[in-house]
């Protein structure tokens, strides 16, 4: 990819310099897409909606997780978190996208689906719907915080230029 993740969210490129915002894209959107085929498989209630939402999801927290890590790893001065496997940074360089991403894994698995499904078999369709609905409540709220954070940083910048011109 071209566009450096660090373009678009400063934090995430002083983390790590190298991903690229074509990079989490096409991760989600695989994501997205293996989930679909897992929800499928699974029979999941609402399948083409719940799976999709769920591969975002662990797309976004996998990433989130690896942050955190480089985080971690700039915050300490190191470059790798050990040297059992050569050339790949150690062990957590290999599992860092898990911190977020199983502990939402496990909840949904283990307690929205089987809750899903069971309003579904009870004929509660509306209940069951809406538990998805709530699911994507926090991809509208990334998008929006996305926004009023370019807002914010686009008059930051007309106001720093304006100062500029002042003097």
């Amino acid at each position: 990819g071209k566009t450096k993740l660090g373009d678009v969210a400063p934090a995430a490129g002083a983390a790590s310099p190298n991903k690229t915002v074509e990079g989490v894209m096409g991760g989600c959107a695989i994501s997205a897409l293996l989930a679909t085929l897992g929800a499928w498989v699974q029979r999941w209630p609402y399948w083409y909606i719940t799976g999709p939402i769920h591969g975002i999801y662990l797309g976004v927290l996998g990433l989130l997780g690896d942050l955190t890590a480089s985080m971690i790893k700039r915050d300490a001065d190191i470059k790798d978190f050990g040297d059992l496997i050569p050339e790949h940074g150690g062990i957590m360089d290999r599992v860092d996208s898990y911190i977020f991403a199983a502990p939402y894994s496990f909840v949904m698995c283990k307690y929205l689906i089987p809750l899903m499904t069971k309003w579904k078999l009870a004929g509660l369709n509306g209940a069951s719907a809406g538990l998805v609905g709530l699911m994507s409540v926090p991809l509208v709220w990334f998008f929006s915080l996305r926004q009023i954070l370019n807002m914010r940083e686009r008059q930051h910048s007309r106001r720093a230029r304006m100062e500029e011109d002042s003097l």
